[in-house]
């Protein structure tokens, strides 16, 4: 059984990395993507842990934008699973906003949760590559998803951060640049 486990791991984090890397160096075709739709994809592939939690979801009307689809979809899931993941509220909330008065030049976005929260000591290093807060025990993953929409957010000229106060849930932000060709 830890053979099976440990390979399974093995692959998974191989798969990570693979991903991570051709994030950085592929092509991205920026085209204009309705963000409601990849939202409504995401949650999809994610009903069974959706489900699982009983998670609550308050979207607001999210536009379309110019962007590398397919990444973008990545950051979504990645924030929206981590929301689910690191929450044990009794009534899991998750709100998923674009923020009208984004800085000059951006789309703002954010997704906010009423989860553990992440203490501040700790807030700058969730985006180092491989950084982990959390045993493997407690919360699976590989430890690369913060890492991948860090990098896929500065492919797209913007930043992402995370606001938040331990045992009390984290927003998660991130911009797009309008400008992208």
């Amino acid at each position: 059984d830890f053979a099976v486990n440990g390979v399974s791991q093995m692959s998974e984090r191989i798969r990570s990395i693979m991903t991570f890397s051709g994030v950085s160096k592929n092509e991205i075709d920026f085209q204009l993507t309705n963000l409601e739709e990849v939202i409504s994809t995401n949650l999809h592939d994610l009903s069974q842990k959706i489900k699982e939690k009983n998670i609550q979801f308050k979207i607001g009307p999210l536009p379309e934008i110019n962007c590398g689809k397919p990444l973008l979809k990545m950051v979504f899931h990645n924030l929206i699973s981590n929301a689910i993941k690191f929450n044990k509220s009794k009534k899991p909330l998750i709100t998923i906003a674009y923020d009208k008065h984004s800085p000059k030049g951006f789309w703002q976005f954010s997704i906010k949760d009423n989860g553990i929260g992440i203490d501040k000591k700790y807030q700058a290093k969730i985006f180092e590559i491989f950084k982990r807060l959390h045993n493997k025990e407690d919360y699976e993953g590989t430890g690369i998803g913060l890492a991948l929409c860090q990098k896929i957010i500065h492919r797209h000229r913007g930043k992402i951060w995370v606001e938040s106060k331990e045992g009390e849930g984290a927003t998660f932000y991130f911009t797009i640049s309008k400008y992208l060709k």
